[in-house]
């Protein structure tokens, strides 16, 4: 499916525009998240989270490129991460713990 038309689904508010993002780019920002985690189980709830903030989002905003967009979304969610591991439960680094 193109870009466009999963665009048009979150406008249109059906949640098979999550399904099809998570098809066409949850290899992407699961690899995104996993690079800065080394967690496939923390990688995975950013992935989740990057599902529900594009959910969240679109409506104000129409992307023209969604990857760009997702992998925005993801990286701005390890930046929070990063920045407060105590606080998300969440930590980056070595894979221990």
């Amino acid at each position: 499916m193109e870009d466009k038309q999963i665009v048009d689904l979150f406008w249109a508010r059906s949640e098979s525009a999550i399904l099809e993002t998570e098809k066409k780019y949850g290899r992407y920002c699961h690899y995104i998240a996993y690079q800065i985690l080394n967690r496939d189980t923390e990688a995975e709830e950013v992935v989740n989270d990057t599902w529900l903030k594009t959910w969240n989002t679109i409506p104000n905003n129409r992307p023209t490129g969604l990857k760009g967009y997702v992998g925005m979304i993801c990286r701005q969610l390890l930046q929070y991460i990063q920045a407060k591991p105590a606080a998300t439960g969440y930590t980056a680094g070595d894979g221990s713990g």
